[in-house]
C-alpha cells in the first residue's frame, strides 16, 4: 500500500488516520504508509521526517458510511494514497498586541450538498498516526473546537476545520485568498502548536503560533502570505498540530468572535 514519492524510502512506521465529524461521529478517510523523505528541508526530527497525514493529492475516497461510531475509535483504511510530508514551518507568529477575542475575523461558510443533505462547513476533523493509540478528539463549541490530545509516543495530534466533507466523492474547497490575514482565538495546555493548511492537492504551509496560556484566550493574526507553496483558492483543510512524545492536554480554537 502506498504510492512513494520520487526522493522518498518507505519508514517502517504506522500510517496515519485522518477523520472528519459529521453529526457527532467521526467520518473515516483514508490512511497512508509514513514515508521519509531524504530532501525535506530542515527535518531536524523523527516528527518532521516522518510525519505524514491521509490527504489523496490525486483521487479521493468514494463515499463512505455514516454508521454511528465512536467519537474515539480509529479508523484505519486499506485504500492507498499519495503521502506527502507536512510542511516545516518558517515563521514563529506570537499573540497579538492589541486583537482581543471580540475582534476575530470569522472563517468563511459553505454549504456542501449530498444524498439529498445540507452540510454547513467547516466540519471539525482531527488528524494522528494510527495504531499508536494516540488521542485526537474534536468537539464542537459556540465559538469553534475544544480538541484535545495524548501524543503518547507517536509524535503529534492534530485537530482543526474542514472543508472537504469526506464523505463524498468530490474534493470541496473554500476561497481564502481574498483574506490578509487569519485571526484565530487561543487557550489551553500547549504553549505552541502549528497552523497548517491543506490545499486540494495536498500541499502544505505552516506556522508556528507560540505563547499560549492555560486560562487566557488570546489572538493570533497570521498574514496569509506566509502559507506560501499552497493554493489558498482551494483550502480544503486547517489544522492546530501539537507536536513532540508524550503531549498531554486541551486546546481551544476559536474560530467566531466572542459576544
Amino acid at each position: 500500500m502506498g504510492l512513494a514519492i520520487p526522493g522518498s524510502i518507505l519508514a517502517d512506521e504506522a500510517p496515519v488516520v485522518v477523520q472528519a465529524q459529521d453529526g457527532g461521529h467521526y467520518v473515516p478517510v483514508k490512511s497512508v504508509e509514513v514515508e521519509t523523505t531524504s530532501n525535506a528541508p530542515n527535518a531536524s526530527s523523527d516528527a518532521e521526517r516522518g510525519r505524514f497525514n491521509a490527504i489523496d493529492a490525486s483521487e479521493k475516497h468514494s463515499p463512505l458510511s455514516k454508521a454511528a461510531t465512536s467519537e474515539n475509535e480509529d479508523f484505519d483504511s486499506d485504500e492507498g494514497s499519495i503521502g506527502r510530508p507536512r510542511s516545516v514551518p518558517s515563521t514563529t507568529i506570537s499573540p497579538h498586541p492589541t486583537l482581543t477575542p471580540d475582534k476575530i475575523s470569522r472563517l468563511p461558510q459553505t454549504i456542501v450538498k449530498d444524498l439529498g443533505q445540507r452540510f454547513k462547513m467547516p466540519l471539525l476533523a482531527v488528524t494522528k498516526p494510527s495504531g499508536q493509540n494516540v488521542k485526537a478528539s474534536a468537539q464542537k463549541t459556540s465559538r469553534g473546537m475544544l480538541f484535545s490530545y495524548d501524543t503518547k509516543t507517536g509524535g503529534f495530534s492534530g485537530g482543526g476545520f474542514t472543508y472537504d466533507h469526506f464523505g463524498t466523492s468530490k474534493i470541496e474547497t473554500v476561497d481564502l485568498s481574498g483574506r490578509s490575514r487569519l485571526v484565530f482565538g487561543l487557550k489551553g495546555d500547549p504553549s505552541e502548536v502549528k497552523l497548517e493548511i491543506v490545499d486540494s492537492k495536498g500541499r502544505k504551509a505552516s506556522v508556528i503560533l507560540e505563547g499560549i496560556k492555560r486560562g487566557k484566550e488570546q489572538v493570533w493574526a497570521i498574514p496569509t502570505s506566509e502559507f506560501k507553496g499552497v493554493n489558498l483558492e482551494r483550502v480544503r483543510i486547517i489544522f492546530f498540530i501539537v507536536e513532540g512524545n508524550r503531549q498531554v492536554g486541551k486546546l481551544t480554537v476559536n474560530r467566531i468572535p466572542a459576544n
